[in-house]
């Protein structure tokens, strides 16, 4: 397996242990700007992209203007994940996402974002699986770290693989104000698509942990 890791926080441990044979980190920046319309040689040397934690995406890429809570977004990353993630898909490449990577997906194939959700980042907590995926079976509970502010509401072409097993928030906010949420999403696939990812980070987490094993299992069915 070939993984190409989009520099932000660092992604690579998980691949490691899945015996990638190559594992090469950039910065979007500096990959983007070669892909044309025709094919790109680096980036089609890549069995799956994984893009990585980092900064609050632009509330622009889900139609959005940002409250005082949302991170000033990092916006030539943006663009150039932007580009990455189009060109993939047009070309059957698969993606994962790590936290921000997971929301930028959401985002891009059509769904929205929780700008915030009050005192759930920074806890440890137990997320429940509301679909079955490898040895998980729907109903199943594991605990995973937190350290996101921001929550993803998938568009009808993403399942919910895991929420948060009780709502860590209780205040959600977006830009017209206090808001709702249904669930808070912690794991999402998107079967079509050949995309997939988690909130919480696998890479700061042993081998053995559940939520380690859980990205792997995404990892293992986005790219079948």
């Amino acid at each position: 397996m070939r993984v190409l890791c989009l520099a932000g926080v660092s992604c690579e441990s998980p691949f490691e242990t899945m015996g990638a044979t190559t594992i090469t980190t950039r910065r979007a920046a500096s990959v983007a700007p070669s892909i044309a319309n025709a094919r790109d040689a680096f980036l089609d040397s890549f069995d799956i992209v994984c893009f990585s934690g980092g900064t609050d995406i632009s509330p622009s890429l889900y139609g959005q203007q940002p409250i005082g809570e949302t991170q000033h977004p990092d916006a030539q990353r943006d663009v150039a994940e932007f580009k990455i993630f189009n060109y993939c898909q047009k070309n059957g490449i698969p993606v994962v996402g790590i936290c921000r990577g997971l929301q930028l997906i959401t985002a891009l194939t059509g769904g929205q974002l929780i700008q915030h959700a009050e005192n759930h980042g920074g806890v440890n907590h137990p997320v429940k699986f509301t679909e079955s995926i490898g040895k998980y079976k729907k109903g199943d509970v594991i605990r995973v770290n937190s350290c996101h502010h921001q929550m993803c509401l998938p568009a009808e072409n993403g399942v919910l693989l895991a929420v948060s097993h009780q709502h860590h928030s209780k205040y959600y906010f977006n830009d017209k104000g206090q808001m709702a949420a249904p669930y808070e999403a912690e794991a999402i696939i998107w079967p079509s698509l050949k995309a997939g990812g988690v909130q919480w980070h696998p890479e700061w987490m042993q081998e053995s942990a559940e939520g380690h094993q859980v990205f792997l299992e995404i990892v293992r069915e986005v790219m079948k």
